[in-house]
């Protein structure tokens, strides 16, 4: 059987590790940029809060979507550094599905606390006395909706042909998994 095999098409490395070194470090860096994440959301909270750069109320609306987010992040770190990768294909595969899920969750959510904070800015920085129905029905606020709902869906297309579509090829791979 191994005769079959190309001559240069496995290293030593890839054959003896179940998961490749490519697989272990894109998991790696996963887990790095998810830490970033929950460091400079923490940061960003926690300078807003002494500088009082915002009013009191969006301090609060941003600091709730930044603590959704940031459980959920450290949430989808806890289950990543569940995965071990000699555990067995079947608990393996049902840990990296929950564990994108959670991703995605978070993702989606960070997609939508940026673009409210964006928006919550700009009208403080273009309009602060206006009210928030006259200011979004205004040639900058409907732009900048527009804009933002723009943003939206390029970053959910690419949340679907990534993350998504490996969700349900894992779900894939797992019920063929359970078949034998």
């Amino acid at each position: 059987m191994w005769n079959d095999i190309p001559e240069g098409s496995l290293s030593e490395k890839e054959i003896e590790n179940p998961m490749n070194g490519k697989s272990v470090s894109e998991l790696d860096r996963f887990k790095r940029v998810l830490k970033w994440e929950v460091y400079i959301s923490g940061f960003v909270l926690v300078i807003l809060w002494i500088t009082h750069l915002l009013s009191p109320e969006m301090i609060k609306l941003v600091g709730t979507i930044t603590i959704i987010g940031w459980v959920l992040n450290l949430f989808t770190l806890w289950k990543l550094n569940q995965i071990e990768p000699l555990q067995g294909v079947r608990q393996f595969l049902t840990k990296c599905i929950r564990a994108l899920r959670y991703f995605v969750i978070a993702y989606f959510i960070t997609i939508q606390m940026v673009g409210g904070i964006v928006t919550v800015l700009m009208k403080s920085w273009k309009a602060p006395g206006m009210e928030w129905m006259e200011w979004l029905s205004s040639a900058d606020g409907l732009w900048l909706l527009l804009l933002l709902a723009i943003i939206n869906v390029v970053l959910i297309a690419y949340m679907w042909m990534f993350y998504i579509r490996r969700i349900r090829a894992l779900k894939r791979l797992l019920d063929e998994v359970e078949e034998y």
